[in-house]
């Protein structure tokens, strides 16, 4: 009987350790990879309607004018205004709308990235993004959202 002993001894002075102290920035590390690991897929927006489909309205607003585009996913209304400076390039700015309550919802990040390889980190507060001085080219906007959800708008023509 004295292996039992020995046994019930050790397990009395492994159930009595303190646990270890894990560092915070080891414990952030390892939450940022679960979550990373448990976002839901990108969901793939597509459009649903261009604001600068009607030419004469255009040619009528001059080269600093403003346009709406739409994109949508099975869940989301995504919202992109263009405003066009004298230099060109573009000021973008846009929302995310929850498809069945019709709000605004938060943002956690967003993301251009050129054709041509160059990414631009856009600007989030709340429930907008923006995107300052954006050269003209084809762009995709990756967003992500609060809740962990990530959207793609791929073919974003800017300055076009």
């Amino acid at each position: 009987m004295p292996r039992w002993e020995t046994l019930e001894d050790d397990l009395k002075t492994t159930l009595s350790a303190e646990l270890p102290t894990v560092p915070r920035a080891a414990l952030d590390a390892a939450r940022a990879l679960f979550r990373e690991r448990k976002r839901p897929p990108v969901r793939v927006a597509i459009p649903l309607f261009d604001g600068r489909a009607s030419l004469s309205l255009a040619r009528d607003a001059g080269p600093s004018a403003s346009f709406q585009r739409l994109f949508e996913t099975e869940a989301h209304l995504i919202d992109v205004w263009e405003e066009r400076g004298a230099a060109g390039e573009s000021y973008l700015i846009g929302q995310v709308y929850d498809r069945a309550a019709g709000e605004a919802l938060p943002l956690e990040s967003a993301v251009l990235l050129a054709t041509s390889g160059e990414t631009r980190d856009a600007r989030t507060q709340q429930t907008e993004w923006y995107a300052p001085c954006v050269p003209a080219g084809s762009w995709s906007l990756q967003l992500w959202l609060e809740d962990g959800e990530s959207l793609l708008l791929d073919g974003l023509e800017v300055g076009a």
